[in-house]
């Protein structure tokens, strides 16, 4: 038996839904246990919303009764799988290759029925151009010492100018949770400023950037799931630097790396 626990933010959702389906995939039966203050941080669980047919996720009453207790028995918690240690409760992000890559090919999929119309609209007035995503992640990382300074001018400057020599006839398309922002900094002759997916249809946003055949992303996990489970894609641009720790590696090959200063 195995829980995971499933917190804010569907970037981190998704991966703790990865996570979830690899234990699965090992034989266990795990169920998941919903942290409500933190869900309620932002959307709640958003899962539904952006997946085709994800497994209904259910918590068991019991589940919560055993999670107050089980603090008592640190060796039965973890923030990582180990197949040797005996762990029940998992509480983490699960940002590693081996969750992702273990899970059949196009295991998760987008639902694209939850779509606007005016995503809808969006793609189609512009279907003939080549539409690259820009994720700007600001909000909390602004005071975060952990992604602090990192997805800089300097990224994004060198991310915009390796895709303009390699390709044309392309528009950009500037996805921020600091519109205002967004807007000063990105003022570029062929650019479009995502400014109506708000408040609790903010997870369109990952849907749209999916859409483009090529993602410039943010050390987030947000537009991290919106580049891989991209099935259209041409490329995509990450910040080598993906915090201000020690370095991971969840990046598939093919992917461009490009430093932030």
């Amino acid at each position: 038996m195995k829980i995971v626990s499933f917190q804010s933010g569907l970037g981190n959702q998704i991966a703790q839904y990865v996570f979830y389906l690899f234990l699965q995939s090992k034989g266990y039966r795990v169920y998941p246990y919903f942290v409500d203050s933190l869900l309620n941080e932002h959307y709640g669980l958003e899962l539904n919303k952006v997946l085709l047919s994800p497994q209904i996720l259910s918590m068991p009453f019991w589940v919560k009764i055993f999670i107050k207790y089980i603090k008592y028995f640190p060796l039965l918690q973890s923030q990582t799988y180990n197949k040797k240690a005996f762990k029940v409760h998992y509480d983490g992000y699960y940002f590693e290759k081996r969750y992702f890559d273990s899970l059949p090919p196009h295991s998760l999929k987008f639902n694209y029925r939850n779509m606007s119309t005016t995503n809808i609209e969006f793609l189609d007035k512009h279907k003939n151009q080549l539409l690259v995503s820009i994720h700007i992640r600001r909000g909390d990382f602004l005071n975060s010492p952990a992604y602090l300074n990192i997805c800089t001018d300097h990224y994004y400057q060198q991310a915009i100018k390796y895709v303009e020599n390699k390709y044309s006839n392309i528009l950009f398309v500037i996805f921020s949770d600091d519109i205002e922002y967004a807007k000063r900094a990105f003022s570029m002759k062929k650019a479009v400023i995502v400014d109506w997916n708000q408040k609790e249809n903010s997870y369109m946003d990952m849907l749209l950037m999916s859409c483009c055949s090529i993602n410039i992303i943010a050390n987030s996990s947000f537009s991290y799931w919106a580049a891989r489970l991209n099935e259209n894609s041409i490329l995509t641009i990450y910040p080598k630097k993906w915090w201000n720790y020690p370095p991971i590696d969840f990046f598939p090959k093919h992917w461009v790396g490009l430093e932030h200063m």
